[in-house]
């Protein structure tokens, strides 16, 4: 096992980042790491060890307090628990996820309802009405679905909602 010092690598949970990154030791205290910096994000904060992946108890290591005697060192969630924890209850769906269903259902529709048919290329030049199929580039096939005077129109995509252009000389 490598000895930890200041300057050392570890790994480590980023606050910011919100995930496990690599961070630099910046202060210890005899040896235990009491302060860190994100090797990516370079905030500093105390040191959060990883979670293990066994999700087994961890163990307790011992450290001198300030009168000498041995202290047991902050165990972890896990060491503490000891009575089963409930099932999270199932979360409803955000309105945005919502919306976006409803987005893809209503193109789903629309796609039957073209099937078979070609579909016109876009091209920001051209002038389009309202119920047109086309296909795009980048956003691939698509339904137009209003028109916004004198030079928009609103597009459903795969993806949702496009505001394109269009009648552009």
């Amino acid at each position: 096992m490598k000895t930890l010092a200041v300057g050392s690598i570890v790994e480590s949970v980023c606050g910011k980042c919100n995930d496990v990154m690599g961070h630099t030791i910046m202060a210890m205290v005899g040896s235990e790491i009491v302060k860190v910096e994100c090797r990516v994000c370079k905030s500093q904060h105390r040191y959060r060890p990883p979670a293990r992946v066994g999700g087994g108890k961890t163990t307790v290591t011992m450290k001198k307090g300030r009168d000498g005697d041995p202290v047991a060192s902050r165990q972890t969630a896990m060491a503490q628990a000891t009575r089963p924890v409930a099932p999270k209850a199932a979360r409803k769906p955000s309105s945005a996820m919502v919306a976006a269903m409803a987005s893809l259902e209503a193109w789903q529709k629309a796609m039957r309802a073209h099937e078979g048919e070609t579909p016109r290329s876009y091209a920001m030049a051209e002038s389009f009405a309202a119920g047109e199929y086309i296909g795009h580039p980048t956003f691939g096939l698509g339904v137009v679905t209003g028109l916004v005077p004198p030079d928009k129109m609103d597009i459903l995509f795969e993806a949702g909602v496009k505001r394109l252009l269009c009648n552009k000389e």
